[in-house]
């Protein structure tokens, strides 16, 4: 599984998507000025996108390395943790994050942009949609 991958360090890099990362507004002037929280992980998902065996993989996981979960973007069904921020404090979470575990687009891109460890939770597609395709309706 992609969690337990992630607890032998394993890393992937995407010259690509680094780049395209570089072009990015930095965020700095709104990103909220306050003190880094240490010790949690975020899992950047859309609401109750995430199975409960993913979830039992990811609360594992936390548990594993003493991290609390910090859900963004919509609470999770079998995850706690969930925190309704605005945009900005989002970007803040994942700054500071120990580690991010996402199934978007933009999880992945904000990992890479503030170089957070970060795990890519993959989805197959229907046949006429790619599996991580952000336009999915709930």
């Amino acid at each position: 599984s992609i969690i337990s991958c992630a607890d032998r360090g394993f890393t992937v890099a995407s010259k690509n998507a680094s780049d395209m990362v570089d072009y990015l507004y930095d965020y700095e002037n709104e990103i909220p000025k306050k003190a880094p929280q240490k010790d949690y992980i975020v899992v950047y998902a859309y609401q109750c996108r995430l199975k409960k065996s993913e979830c039992r993989e990811i609360s594992r996981f936390a548990k594993k390395h003493n991290k609390k979960i910090v859900c963004l973007c919509g609470p999770q069904r079998y995850l706690k943790g969930y925190v309704a921020a605005d945009p900005f404090e989002v970007l803040w979470y994942i700054k500071n994050a120990d580690f991010v575990i996402t199934d978007t687009f933009h999880g992945s891109v904000f990992s890479i942009k503030f170089n957070r460890q970060f795990a890519v939770l993959l989805r197959k597609g229907n046949g006429k949609v790619y599996g991580n395709n952000e336009n999915k309706y709930y």
